[in-house]
């Protein structure tokens, strides 16, 4: 004899649904989407290029001041009035000697900073640069302070 099995009811099918999702309805369903969209993102894409090239040339053209800044006031503080020194036993500053390092540089001042204790030089660069992709320039500053100390 035969065993017959009862299989359950079969349940009626639901119809398929999609999520709509954001990309969902950006994608699915519109032909020709995509290439509407392309060009605005490759535009944004370069839109934010520029933008960081022309950041890191700001920054890279201030930090080179800084740096040149620095150097020029660490070299000036080591130039002291030798008879100064073997007189007194201090530091003196030698102006002719801070002048003559000072004009290494055509975009770079400095100066002896009055009433510093021990004597102090300030130097400060500025110089002008072009923008890669913007019209027009930027000003970019450098400054450096350095002490002369006995030693």
């Amino acid at each position: 004899m035969p065993v017959t099995r009862h299989l359950p009811a079969a349940r009626p099918a639901r119809p398929h649904t999609r999520r709509r999702t954001l990309l969902g309805r950006l994608w699915h369903g519109q032909d020709g989407n995509g290439l509407v969209l392309m060009p605005a993102g490759v535009l944004i894409l370069f839109f934010l290029a520029s933008l960081a090239a022309d950041t890191s040339i700001r920054w890279r053209a201030q930090t080179s001041l800084e740096s040149e800044a620095a150097a020029l006031a660490n070299d000036a503080a080591t130039a002291i009035d030798p008879a100064g020194w073997y007189d007194t036993g201090t530091a003196v500053p030698s102006h002719a000697g801070i002048a003559a390092i000072l004009d290494r540089s055509d975009r770079c001042t400095g100066q002896l900073v009055p009433g510093s204790t021990p004597p102090e030089i300030a130097v400060t660069c500025v110089d002008t640069h072009d923008w890669l992709f913007r019209p027009g320039t930027f000003t970019a500053t450098g400054t450096a302070r350095a002490q002369l100390i006995d030693g």
